[in-house]
């Protein structure tokens, strides 16, 4: 839903927006010369900047996450099971 338009609805649902795909596309425009026809030059260039820039951050925050999740799967993977062992010990009386 529209930002401008949210105001009125009863549970808003905001666009968002694949980076990749948005950037492969404004590429492809400023290829063929019809967003600087649009935007002019120097606008054109600005927004073909902006979102690659919007792509960067995107993959970025993207890696960060997966960094993140590879991190946790190895670290509290190890003590979770050491914990589970710790327990089931102190429960048999070893």
């Amino acid at each position: 839903m529209r930002p401008e338009l949210a105001a009125g609805a009863k549970k808003p649902i905001f666009e968002t927006v694949n980076t990749g795909k948005l950037h492969s596309r404004v590429n492809r425009l400023y290829d063929s010369g019809r967003l600087q026809d649009a935007l002019g030059d120097q606008r054109s260039g600005d927004f073909v900047r902006a979102t690659n820039d919007a792509h960067a951050a995107s993959q970025t925050a993207q890696n960060v996450r997966n960094l993140a999740g590879s991190a946790a799967k190895h670290i509290l993977r190890p003590l979770y099971y050491g914990a589970t062992w710790e327990l089931l010990k102190h429960l048999f009386g070893e």
